[in-house]
């Protein structure tokens, strides 16, 4: 016949192996949360040229899939700027103007 003590020891170690199979599986899925926040943050930070905190990829980590994908593709799509604004390169002659104002004066008055 079989013990209560029996039975309580494969339960025991029942649930250790289930504990086991969960806590695996968990890390390998934390891992992969990690790892794509770390991607989506580089991205982002390839996009705006600012640094990103370390709390911040861990909350990406804990995003909902299809707004962490929504970010990627935005990160994605979008091309880094170089400057904003900056000096006018284009070169302006007084020539320009004054045949400009010639013309107009010509057109005004007629021939």
């Amino acid at each position: 016949m079989i013990s209560l003590s029996k039975v309580a020891e494969v339960l025991e170690a029942t649930a250790n192996y289930v504990e086991g199979i969960e806590s695996k599986k968990l890390a390998e899925e934390t891992a992969i949360k990690t790892k794509t926040a770390s991607e989506l943050a580089t991205k982002l930070v390839e996009v705006t040229g600012e640094p990103l905190d370390n709390s911040l990829v861990e909350k990406f980590a804990n995003l909902d899939p299809a707004i962490a994908q929504f970010l990627e593709k935005m990160a994605g799509t979008v091309e880094p700027v170089d400057s904003l604004g900056g000096a006018d390169t284009r070169t302006k002659t007084a020539s320009a103007r004054s045949n400009a104002e010639d013309s107009f004066l010509n057109w005004v008055t007629g021939p």
